[in-house]
């Protein structure tokens, strides 16, 4: 019997070649092992017309499961999110899944609140600034080589940080790269502010309700809005959101309750759902670069071609040409195998903040979009996203020319990721007093369309080849519905869960002139 977290203890094992189990069956390759690919994977093994005796799939993945976005986002869950044709089914089922198998402890699912936030950080006080600086070297042992602090005190005993993201970070550390939810409500211990002033006490407002019939039957009290408010210049603030320094916010709404948002760790997700897929024994694991797609005499595709990245025949390329459908699922990487195919990317720095764990104030669970005012012409604005033990920072994505070959060429720009410290550090004390454990880039990919924002979902004009790619940054909210659908497509040839109507990528490209398709 399996317990909690067994399936992130467990390697997961990789092929360099492919088994002969798929011989005399349906075999569907599916190429990219991020969420999107696994997801697809899982659900046709639950699919009532799959059986292990008669079906089998191969999935090939590069690098590692889920090391690109699929791994790395922030993981929000929202029935506000979009597309609207995909949204409703993607949230049921992220419900359902946490339900069938404890989702909270297994991949970390809960309910929470998400507001939008504008805040006004540019006067934050010197002295603050000196403390964010002064916690953040303790973890300086994390650089390779520290380099002599440029703010050392004056002839008046006073610092030399002036509000410049550049001084800021030049003596911290250089970051390495790297539920339905149970009555307990769990969070991240921490402290609050000082600097709050005990007058805000006393401007509390009187108790607001905002539970509706549904989350009072379904939806632990903490995961409320907090019942009391905390007053703010211009509206009030929920009196449980009470990580950030009210003082500094001046005008704030929500956007989601618990009713209607939830989040997940997506590693320990598409992990979790992986080895569920993998137990039924109709599954390969294959790490390999696909170069290309093999098609018969009669244009229809059988099959790819790869390059194993381990074993003897390491470079070499591989022909597999058993294949009664291929999916390709690469997220940004999908251009580089299908050239003209209108998936585009942005790529996006992240942190990971272990929050200082004290006696006091709780992290309660409200993920956060803010616009923070750093000075008179300028705004910023990350999304932040407290998870049970650890804070999730990431910023706003930014357009790429190109896309690097593979995962493991993507460079992390250490100044975009200290600069999201530095900025939320001046909102939360329980960010500036935690430890930054990881900090990464990864790439989110995007329809480049002007008629709609994607995903591209279904068959190609090249006959058994399909595509489930350009989610945006809604992949991992809407990676259920996806697989759901493309398990549909692959194994009836027709999908009945949604209208994926303006999702046909026959609409928006031709697969059939690219290069990467060759005869077998």
């Amino acid at each position: 019997m399996s317990n909690p977290g067994d399936h992130l203890k467990e390697p997961l094992v990789y092929q360099d070649l492919p088994s002969n189990r798929s011989d005399g069956k349906e075999h569907i390759i599916i190429v990219g092992g991020g969420i999107i690919g696994v997801t697809t994977a899982y659900y046709l093994t639950q699919h009532p017309k799959f059986s292990p005796s008669t079906h089998y799939i191969t999935i090939i993945e590069s690098t590692e499961v889920a090391c690109g976005a699929s791994g790395k986002a922030g993981g929000l869950i929202a029935s506000w999110a979009f597309p609207d044709q995909i949204v409703p089914l993607s949230f049921k089922l992220h419900s359902q899944l946490n339900q069938q198998f404890d989702g909270e402890a297994n991949w970390g699912y809960r309910r929470l609140n998400a507001l939008s936030v504008e805040a006004d950080i540019k006067n934050v006080k010197e002295a603050q600034e000196q403390r964010h600086l002064r916690f953040q070297r303790r973890f300086i042992k994390m650089r390779d080589k520290s380099s002599t602090s440029p703010n050392s005190p004056n002839s008046e005993g006073q610092t030399n940080v002036h509000g410049n993201p550049k001084d800021y970070i030049a003596n911290t550390t250089s970051i390495p790269c790297p539920q339905e939810t149970k009555a307990t409500g769990e969070s991240v211990e921490l402290t609050r502010d000082s600097s709050e002033s005990n007058s805000l006490k006393e401007t509390m407002a009187s108790s607001v309700s905002m539970t509706t019939a549904e989350s009072s039957s379904s939806i632990p009290a903490d995961l409320g809005t907090g019942g009391l408010m905390m007053r703010t210049t211009q509206n009030v603030l929920p009196t449980a959101f009470n990580w950030i320094k009210s003082t500094l916010v001046k005008t704030w709404t929500f956007i989601g309750e618990p009713t209607t948002t939830a989040q997940i760790h997506p590693l320990q997700f598409t992990l979790f759902l992986l080895k569920k897929a993998m137990d039924t024994g109709a599954v390969d694991l294959i790490r390999g670069k696909v170069i290309d797609f093999k098609k018969n005499d009669k244009g229809e595709i059988i099959g790819v071609g790869y390059m194993p990245k381990a074993g003897k025949h390491k470079d070499e390329v591989v022909n597999i040409v058993n294949a009664s459908k291929v999916l390709l699922a690469l997220g940004p990487w999908t251009s580089k195998l299908l050239k003209n195919c209108p998936v585009t990317t942005l790529k996006v720095h992240s942190v990971i903040v272990k929050p200082h764990k004290a006696e006091g104030t709780i992290i309660s669970p409200y993920s956060m979009f803010s616009e923070l005012q750093i000075d008179e012409n300028q705004t910023f604005s990350p999304e932040i996203y407290p998870r049970k033990d650890e804070i999730y920072i990431c910023g706003e994505g930014e357009s790429l020319d190109v896309i690097p070959d593979e995962q493991t060429d993507v460079v992390t720009n250490a100044e975009k990721c200290d600069e999201l410290f530095y900025y939320v550090s001046k909102l939360s004390s329980s960010v500036s007093q935690g430890d930054v454990t990881e900090s990464f880039a990864s790439y989110v990919p995007v329809v480049n369309i002007p008629s709609g924002s994607g995903p591209l979902l279904g068959e190609t004009d090249l006959k058994n080849l399909f595509i489930a790619a350009g989610h945006s940054c809604w992949g991992i909210n809407n990676a259920p519905a996806t697989g759901v659908i493309m398990s549909q497509l692959l194994l009836e040839g027709i999908c009945t869960c949604a209208d994926i109507t303006e999702f046909n990528p026959k609409l928006y490209f031709k697969a059939s002139g690219n290069k990467s398709v060759v005869k077998a």
